[in-house]
């Protein structure tokens, strides 16, 4: 997983590194405001962000805004909000805006680590409904050419694909429907090996 620190204050921006870096071996990049973030989002794939909500340049609210403005919901990083303002309104506004969690400093360490590995659980899961849904997009559009009319030639019977080009029914179904093979059928097995020993 990598992670992305968002954290004005220098002592607990070192902190995180160590904890995320020395401590628990997580590959991250740290930045110390919104807009530094905002910079290495545009350049960068995250996969969670611990994410400071009062900074100068842009706050934590700027950078959920930013966030939620450019990332399609299955491309979003997971988001874990880390600020002193612990109030209940404070919590809804920030869980509204996109953060998908939230923690109040000073915070215990084992329940940070707690929370990343909520937040890479959710990302795991979101990674493999993805996975599925293209899975599923991809088998609904062989679906979709099997059900077309497909030009045959009338001579050589080839099949004239979707780019223009003649190809062989065998060409044909191994793009359509994956891997394609040879067998006989009952008929022609006893029209041409009625006689045969050797039946393949």
């Amino acid at each position: 997983m990598k992670f992305l620190i968002v954290e004005d204050d220098t002592v607990t921006r070192k902190m995180m590194e160590f904890m995320l870096g020395k401590l628990w071996g997580f590959e991250f990049d740290s930045v110390k405001n919104g807009q530094e973030a905002v910079a290495s989002l545009t350049d960068r794939s995250y996969e969670l962000i611990l994410l400071d909500w009062m900074m100068p340049v842009m706050d934590g609210i700027g950078v959920l805004n930013f966030i939620s403005e450019n990332f399609s919901y299955s491309k979003r990083p997971y988001i874990i909000m880390v600020t002193t303002r612990d109030q209940g309104e404070d919590i809804v506004l920030a869980l509204d805006s996109g953060a998908d969690d939230f923690i109040s400093k000073p915070f215990d360490k084992e329940e940070l680590l707690a929370r990343i590995r909520v937040g890479a659980r959710f990302t795991e899961l979101r990674s493999l409904l993805n996975q599925e849904i293209q899975a599923f997009k991809d088998l609904t559009k062989e679906v979709v050419m099997l059900k077309k009319v497909v030009p045959v030639c009338m001579h050589c019977r080839k099949f004239r694909s979707e780019d223009d080009n003649w190809i062989s029914p065998e060409e044909y179904f191994n793009k359509i429907v994956g891997l394609f093979s040879h067998g006989i059928c009952p008929e022609c097995r006893q029209e041409h090996y009625a006689d045969s020993t050797e039946i393949p």
